[in-house]
This record gives C-alpha cells, sequence and structure tokens, in this order.
C-alpha cells in the first residue's frame, strides 16, 4: 500500500482527535440535511468508531439487547471511554435493537438495520433506517420485500463514496442463502445486482465503480451502476479452503482485507491482497479467530472484532502485513472490555476531513450510468470469468 508523507503539523496531537479540531456536529448534520453532497477527503483524521454490542437479559423470555457504542481509539488509554449512543425514533416504543452501523462518508449520518414488526405483525424484521451522528432518527431507507407479500429484511449498509446512495444485502431472515440479494437505494429508486449471497457486509470501491460481495466463499465484483457479477477469488481445486468473507477496501483503493472463514462459515484470519486479487498476504492470524475488518479513514490501521480473550471484543492494529500470533499483534489495542456474555459487533470508523487532505481516487471503473429510478436488475447466471 501506498506510504503516506509525514505530515508534521497537520497531524493532530495524541487525544485530541474530536476536540480542538473535530468539525461541528451540528454543521455536518445541517449540511446534510439540506441535501448537500459532501464527501470526506482521504487521507483525513481518524475520528469516532460506533459499534453494536448485543447484551443477553438474564430474566427468562426476555429478547437480547443490542444498542450502539463510540469510542476514539487514537486517544491515550485513559481517554477512551465509551459513550452509549441514544437512538430515538427509529423503532417505535421501547428500546431500538440497532445492528450493523455504517458512518456515510461526510461523518455527518449512520444507516443502521433496525427490528421492527413485519407486515401483520407477526414476527420482526430488519429495515434500514439513517440517523444523524447522534442518534436522532432521521428517515427510514428501505421497504424490504423478497416477492409480492413476502417481507424480507434488510442488512449490511455500506455507503457509496460520495453518499447519495447505499448497498446492503436483502434477504429473508431465516432462510437459504439462494434467497439473499445485494441492492442499492437511493432517493430516485432501487436496483437489484446480485443474487445467491452470505450475509455479510458488501464493500464500495473508493471510486465509486465497483462493489464487492461474497459468494459460496469466494470474493466477487459488480459494477455499482448494473452489470455482470464477476469472480474476484476462486477456491483452490481440491480443497475446502480458503473460503473468504466480509471484504473491506483500502481508502486509497489498492488494498482489500478480508477475512478467511473455514468449512463450517466461522471465521479464522484477517487477510489482505491487491485489488485485482494478486499477492495475498496475513495480516492477523492465531489460534483465535478474527472479524469484520474495518479500515481507519487515514489507511494507517485496522479495526476489527475477536475473541481472542474467550468474547467477541473491538481491536485495533496497525495495517501492516504480519503474521503475530502472540499476546498482541503490531501496534495492535484492545479497545472495549464488555460485560460477561455480551458481544461486540462490527465498527464503522468516522472521517474527520484533514486540512492537508486530497481528493479521493479517480474512478478506475467504465462502468455506465442508468437510471436507478424503480429499477430491478435480475443478475442470477450471468456472471463472466475475468
Amino acid at each position: 500500500m501506498r506510504k503516506q508523507a509525514p505530515q508534521e503539523r497537520s497531524q493532530p496531537r495524541p487525544g485530541t482527535l474530536g476536540t480542538a479540531r473535530r468539525p461541528g456536529l451540528r454543521g455536518l448534520l445541517l449540511a446534510g440535511l439540506a441535501g448537500l453532497t459532501l464527501q470526506a477527503a482521504f487521507p483525513g483524521f481518524n475520528g469516532e468508531l460506533v459499534f453494536a454490542r448485543s447484551t443477553a437479559d438474564p430474566s427468562p423470555g426476555t429478547p437480547v439487547r443490542v444498542e450502539l457504542f463510540e469510542l476514539f481509539p487514537e486517544r491515550p488509554e485513559g481517554q477512551r471511554a465509551e459513550r452509549r449512543v441514544m437512538v430515538t425514533g427509529a423503532g417505535g416504543p421501547g428500546p431500538v435493537q440497532c445492528l450493523s452501523p455504517a458512518f456515510s462518508p461526510d461523518g455527518s449520518k449512520l444507516a443502521i438495520a433496525s427490528q421492527i414488526p413485519a407486515p401483520g405483525g407477526l414476527r420482526l424484521i430488519h429495515e434500514l433506517h439513517l440517523i444523524s451522528s447522534g442518534g436522532q432518527h432521521l428517515r427510514r431507507l428501505t421497504t424490504t420485500f423478497m416477492a409480492p407479500k413476502v417481507p424480507g429484511s434488510a442488512h449490511w449498509p455500506c455507503w457509496s463514496p460520495d453518499g447519495t446512495r447505499v448497498a446492503y444485502i436483502a434477504g429473508l431472515e431465516r432462510g437459504p442463502a439462494h434467497a439473499r440479494q445485494l441492492r442499492v437505494v437511493d432517493l430516485a429508486g432501487e436496483k437489484t445486482l446480485a443474487f445467491n449471497l452470505e450475509l455479510a457486509r458488501p464493500a464500495w470501491s473508493p471510486d465509486g465503480g465497483t462493489l464487492l460481495f461474497t459468494r459460496e466463499g469466494q470474493l466477487w465484483t459488480v459494477p455499482s451502476e448494473g452489470g455482470h457479477p464477476r469472480p474476484l477469488t476462486r477456491p483452490v481445486p481440491g480443497s475446502a479452503y480458503p473460503l473468504r468473507s466480509w471484504p473491506a477496501w483500502s481508502p486509497d483503493g489498492r488494498k482489500l482485507v478480508f477475512c478467511q472463514v473455514d468449512a463450517e462459515g466461522q471465521p479464522t484470519n484477517l487477510w489482505w491482497m491487491d485489488r485485482d486479487g494478486s499477492h495475498p498476504e496475513p495480516v492477523a492470524r492465531g489460534p483465535y479467530p478474527f472479524y469484520s475488518p474495518e479500515w481507519s479513514p487515514d489507511g494507517r490501521k485496522l479495526a476489527y472484532t475477536s475473541l481472542r480473550d474467550g468474547q467477541w471484543e473491538l481491536y485495533a492494529r496497525n495495517a501492516i502485513a504480519e503474521d503475530t500470533p502472540g499476546p498482541l499483534g503490531p501496534g495492535e489495542t484492545r479497545l472495549t472490555f464488555s460485560p460477561a456474555g455480551a458481544r461486540v459487533g462490527a465498527p464503522t470508523w468516522r472521517a474527520l476531513p484533514g486540512p492537508d487532505a486530497g481528493p479521493r481516487p479517480e474512478p478506475a471503473s467504465d462502468a455506465k450510468d442508468q437510471d436507478a429510478a424503480g429499477l430491478l436488475l435480475g443478475l442470477a447466471g450471468e456472471e463472466e470469468a475475468p
């Protein structure tokens, strides 16, 4: 990955992110609500991490509670105190179940999956909602149907780099993988880009031209405006390994980090490779699993969850290819210390624009624009070999 030039004067001192140089949340939110297309420049400063934590209530028959929290990983250890993000108005009365948060590129909004009653009220499903970075509900983003009169659920949102669209996985709450689809939604309408997926967050390339997703244990790409899905990785002949899931693009668009999974679909190690699928290298592996990697906005760190200490917690480390199965990897820091029985979910990292930040990468895709209004593309079985 391209080395970043030292930034002696523009780099904030440890512990100052989100204080003197942090843009006002009110200003960012007002700009987002005014319909402006804001975009975080690369590289930016690393803001806060937001994640969901699930906690089982010991009372019989009480459902699992899922809440959002935030912390600043680059502050000194004594200043990393978590803060609960109080989400209001997204799921009716009572606590709001918030899953799979994803920051918009400008940092003013979060897309979340919120649990709501299905039509008829007989069961619960998940739909995507937009909330402000402070937790105020803005609007419902999806109403998911897998077929007429068959309500589905929406999971794992990811934003386009210009902040105008959200990709997500749509599927039945319980059902086969072939019932899952990659969809893109914006104010103009919605389109379906691929079928037969695994339930893992898709990834939008920094140039905006490509979406990356998981199918049959391998990584696939599809043009973000619609087209033919193509395999980026392939299985090893005669072996069930390696299986790959949960991809994430580096902010400069040159690297892909992903989670390696075993034959049962359980996460094991983190690897990365070049954007064309070449030169795979281990990033984190050990006798415990790693999952849900997320790049820092400046491209220098990775946040992820790990079962290192007996339950799923949030960690961060330097983004370098080293295999270090010891107590902590290169530059690794444990960020959360959850109550017993709790589980930390996939993080999302907020970008704060820096004074010396440059533009994001130019598009490397030749995908052509298409009208998204009301378009539904059924592309099952139209894959092409690279």
